[in-house]
């Protein structure tokens, strides 16, 4: 009984290796090799993603439903998961569309010119139209009823008006544009900070910063496995002497959007900055310790060698259901002694995406950790994150940085620089000068300090033990290290500013140290007249201003206080 539940398990997670002319008529395998039955409303063509076609059946007449369906399951077979779901949600909409009036028992150029002239009026393009043609074409190629030739004469007459590409991004949009610079560092500054009180774990810590860094789609991050991480000894000794001589830890993303590749086919090294390296070996131990753990409470007892090849295609961000399901069925498995039987399977499982975080999953996990982490967007609102933003991002830094096309394609994985245009065309937001004036004026927007100003060294924590937490500038006591100065960053207290650790004084020389922030930064722009390197310190002058503003507000709270104080004292009744 668990036997069978167990194969049922495993047959719902991974791809089918049966030979496909074996399989009854209407029995199919997705691209990605996930079975699947084109007469029924539901298919599974790969891990996360799901076909429901229930209100595609009731939309059409019995006689067209069959030419719909295995149209679809042509897609399915041939063609991405992801491609197939967005052919199925085109042909609904226009269904939707024109069954406000009747139910068709044909597509006629009446309805599809009615359809296009609607979306024209909606969207000014023909985007709806570009995706059902291809549809309607390869129905009518497979013989079905419902597309009649005077359709497809009509259809390929037609010269459609692709939709602009990329608008969000070159007009910079505030909601679903690129972050600006402030943005993304008080991004940065919100997530770790949100880690450091445990209100964010390490397993979406990981996912956040390699969506940051890399730039990757979510399928692209969902897709990792342990195997991938590669430090700079390994490929110095096996793998490529080019990559040897960069002396940098990889990660092997896989690639996605390559035509006629399958899950995990092809993968690109990325290199890591050594923060990151640390955070996603972490990661790597968590995984690799939890799975151990579960193989030890369900019963399994695996030689050491394969235990390692085991837990080196586990997945970097996997389902821990999933993987406690089967491990939990296959305790029978076990107990009967049929251990290879159960291995078999194991190693089936662990080398297909069946446990891995689904590309959705990414989604919300980047969005949740956004929303729990409190960040703000250039007007002081709660920022809104997705990995789609995060990848206009990293292009769009690129370009502000001077990066051509072809460095900005492998930065974001295309195989050709058709794409990229939309970040080249941006005009630089050029650095121009940042007086005091404007810098007071902005930093209420921009909200970088993170930390709690105290009135004097004795109030804050780590206050006691000035030798190792006093943070001086020019030699002046400024402020408090929470963390008893181990960054090593107590005599260069600048970019402290930033840090949640830091408890600035109140009669710090806060102003001293923003005088000499912008003396800096007008020098550099009139020497360098670098865009990027005008601005390296402008997170660092907007933190000092918030600073600044916190300890008016404490003064002017304590000058008024000690007004109402006098005010009732005994000797002013």
């Amino acid at each position: 009984m668990v036997s069978n539940k167990l194969n049922k398990a495993c047959a719902a997670e991974i791809p089918h290796q049966n030979n496909i002319a074996a399989l009854e008529k209407y029995r199919r395998q997705s691209y990605d090799g996930f079975e699947f039955d084109s007469k029924q409303t539901q298919w599974t063509l790969r891990k996360g993603v799901r076909l429901d076609l229930q209100e595609l059946k009731n939309l059409l007449p019995e006689m067209l439903v069959e030419g719909c369906f295995e149209t679809l399951a042509f897609y399915a077979e041939n063609y991405s998961a992801g491609t197939t779901k967005n052919y199925s949600v085109t042909l609904r909409n226009f269904l939707r569309s024109i069954n406000r009036e009747m139910q068709i028992t044909e597509f006629s150029i009446t309805s599809l010119a009615n359809y296009r002239g609607e979306m024209l009026f909606k969207y000014g393009h023909d985007r709806e139209l570009i995706s059902l043609r291809p549809i309607l074409l390869k129905w009518h190629d497979l013989g079905y009823s419902g597309v009649s030739i005077d359709v497809i004469r009509t259809l390929k007459s037609w010269t459609l008006k692709k939709p602009l590409v990329g608008e969000a991004v070159k007009r910079l949009d505030p909601l679903d544009g690129p972050l600006d610079p402030s943005e993304l560092s008080a991004l940065k500054t919100a997530i770790m900070v949100a880690y450091e009180k445990n209100r964010v774990t390490h397993h979406d810590l990981t996912i956040c910063l390699l969506c940051i860094y890399t730039g990757r789609r979510p399928c692209q991050i969902s897709g990792l496995k342990i195997k991938d991480l590669v430090n700079a000894e390994h490929y110095k000794q096996e793998a490529s002497p080019t990559l040897a001589r960069g002396n940098a830890n990889l990660i092997y993303i896989p690639r996605a959007k390559q035509t006629n590749s399958k899950f995990r086919e092809l993968r690109k090294p990325v290199a890591l900055i050594p923060e990151l390296w640390t955070v996603a070996l972490t990661q790597k131990d968590n995984v690799s310790s939890r799975f151990c753990e579960l193989l030890r409470q369900t019963g399994w007892d695996l030689h050491s060698h394969d235990t390692t090849e085991i837990i080196s295609s586990l997945p970097l961000f996997p389902s821990w259901r999933l993987v406690t399901k089967f491990l939990n069925l296959a305790k029978t498995l076990i107990s009967q002694d049929r251990h290879g039987e159960a291995y078999s399977k194991l190693r089936t499982l662990v080398n297909s995406e069946a446990w891995h975080v689904s590309a959705d999953g990414i989604q919300r996990t980047v969005k949740y950790v956004t929303q729990i982490s409190g960040a703000l967007d250039r007007t002081g609102n709660p920022l809104h994150v997705s990995p789609r933003r995060l990848r206009y991002t990293k292009g769009t830094d690129a370009a502000r940085a001077g990066y051509g096309s072809i460095v900005i394609a492998e930065l974001l994985d295309h195989s050709n620089t058709s794409c990229v245009d939309i970040y080249t065309k941006i005009s630089a937001e050029h650095a121009g000068p940042i007086n005091r004036a404007m810098a007071m004026a902005m930093a209420p927007l921009v909200k970088l300090f993170r930390g709690e100003v105290v009135m004097r060294e004795e109030d804050a924590v780590g206050g006691a033990v000035p030798t190792e937490s006093r943070i001086l500038f020019n030699g002046i006591g400024t402020a408090t290290c929470g963390q008893k100065a181990k960054c090593a960053l107590s005599k260069f207290p600048r970019p402290c500013y930033t840090c949640n650790h830091f408890q600035p004084w109140l009669d710090g020389p806060h102003e001293e140290v923003l005088d000499g922030l912008l003396r800096e930064r007008e020098e550099r722009r009139l020497i360098l007249q670098d865009d990027l390197m005008i601005g390296v310190d402008d997170q660092t002058i907007f933190a000092v201003v918030n600073v600044i503003e916190k300890c008016k507000e404490m003064r002017r709270s304590t000058e008024s206080r000690q007004y109402n104080d006098r005010l009732i004292s005994p000797s002013n009744r």
